[in-house]
């Protein structure tokens, strides 16, 4: 029962969130996007939600965020993906690597904005969003910050379930 309120919350938050790539990049860049009220150039931050999906929370934070100088986009890496944990051990890596291309993809997208910083960007990372994180950190060399929040250690069994 706790699952299927999870999913329908998911569901009904998934579909909030807006398409903010051009339709040519694959996968699409879906979440919100918070900037500071001032003017400038500003570092970003990519804000990464846990396996059960976009919370209030996410939001409240990237508001916070935005409010003390950093642009920050909730992204919604299940939006045109689906979830990590639904499908057999071979179609789940695919679409891990999927979300973990949706990370580049947000982090390109940020670069193409006049507010942002382009070398000063950082990944907040809630459990599974932490995870993927840390497996896509080192091949973005504008990644200045990783914030890992409840995630496994890479040196974790665990962890290669993920990546």
């Amino acid at each position: 029962m706790v699952y299927f309120f999870s999913l329908l919350f998911y569901l009904i938050t998934a579909c909030a969130t807006q398409q903010l790539s051009p339709p040519d990049i694959k996968p699409p860049v879906y979440g919100d996007l918070y900037k500071p009220d001032s003017s400038g150039q500003f570092p970003a931050l990519v804000l990464l939600h846990g396996r059960s999906g976009i919370f209030q929370r996410y939001h409240d934070e990237a508001m916070f965020l935005s409010k003390n100088g950093y642009v920050t986009l909730v992204l919604d890496y299940y939006q045109g993906i689906g979830s990590y944990y639904v499908l057999g051990e071979e179609k789940r890596l695919k679409r891990w690597h999927a979300h973990q291309q949706a990370v580049f993809n947000a982090v390109n997208y940020l670069k193409t904005l006049a507010e942002v910083e382009k070398d000063h960007l950082g990944l907040i990372g809630y459990s599974q969003g932490a995870m993927l994180a840390l497996s896509v950190a080192g091949d973005i060399p504008e990644a200045n910050a990783i914030v890992d929040y409840y995630g496994v250690s890479p040196a974790q069994k665990d962890f290669v379930n993920y990546a």
